[in-house]
C-alpha cells in the first residue's frame, strides 16, 4: 500500500486502520508515541511499541532500523522478541545529542 508520501503500514485492524489516512501509518510521516506517564514501566511500553512498529516496517520494506541512544538503557532482548534483532537494527551511542533533536 502507499499513501501520499510513502509505504503504508497498516495494523491489520479495521478499528484502528479505517481511522487512519491512507488504512495505516504513513512511512514519510513523523509519529510520536508516548508512555502514559514517567513511569519506568510506561516509558518501556512506548519504546517496544515503537521498536515493533519499526521492525515490521523495516521487514516490509527490506531496510535496517538505526535507533540512536544517548545513554545505555536500553535492553535488548526486548527488542529482539518485537523483531529488531542484531540483523534488523543498528543501534549507535551518541556522546551529546544535538539541542535541535530536543
Amino acid at each position: 500500500m502507499q499513501a501520499a508520501r510513502g509505504p503504508v503500514l497498516p495494523f491489520g485492524l479495521p478499528q484502528i486502520d479505517t481511522r487512519l489516512a491512507s488504512g495505516g501509518l504513513d512511512g514519510a510521516a513523523l509519529h510520536e508515541i508516548a508512555g502514559a506517564s514517567a513511569s519506568w514501566s510506561d516509558d518501556a511500553a512506548a519504546t517496544l511499541i515503537a521498536a515493533g512498529l519499526a521492525a515490521r516496517f523495516a521487514a516490509d520494506q527490506g531496510m535496517t532500523v538505526l535507533w540512536a541512544l544517548s545513554r545505555i538503557d536500553l535492553y535488548a532482548p526486548g527488542f529482539e522478541q518485537v523483531g529488531l534483532g542484531p540483523a534488523r537494527c543498528s543501534i549507535p551511542r551518541a556522546e551529546r545529542i544535538p539541542k535541535s533533536l530536543h
